[in-house]
């Protein structure tokens, strides 16, 4: 039996951990726009968290674990699904810049207004 085929996007809106797909950690790149609230977890096993207008970018199977958010968290969530982000990245030599530095560092600030409708636009 063939098995079942991952949709390539998902965008979501979540407010708690049960809101993530099951295995999203590990089939998809997780583009986060946290809105209210806050998530914490570790990276590479450093604490983080990410707070009202932040955004965090994991990839798929990321040192990722101990994730929590707080009451009253909200955050707009896009899936990408792995292979599908890796076959349609434009340009090689930004995409290389961009994946080492996300590996290390995967918050952003997005306080500044043209930065945060620069994702959500993307989104």
């Amino acid at each position: 039996m063939k098995n079942k085929e991952l949709p390539r996007i998902v965008m979501l809106e979540v407010s708690d951990l049960k809101d993530f797909p099951k295995d999203f950690l590990i089939n998809y790149h997780t583009h986060l726009l946290c809105q209210k609230g806050h998530i914490t977890f570790l990276f590479n096993d450093v604490k983080m968290i990410c707070k009202r207008n932040e955004f965090v970018f994991w990839f798929a199977n990321s040192k990722l674990t101990d994730l929590q958010v707080s009451k009253g968290f909200k955050a707009m969530v896009l899936l990408v699904e792995n292979n599908f982000l890796y076959d349609n990245v434009p340009d090689q030599n930004f995409s290389i810049d961009a994946v080492l530095h996300s590996r290390q560092n995967p918050l952003r600030d997005l306080r500044d207004n043209a930065k945060r409708q620069r994702v959500l636009t993307n989104f």
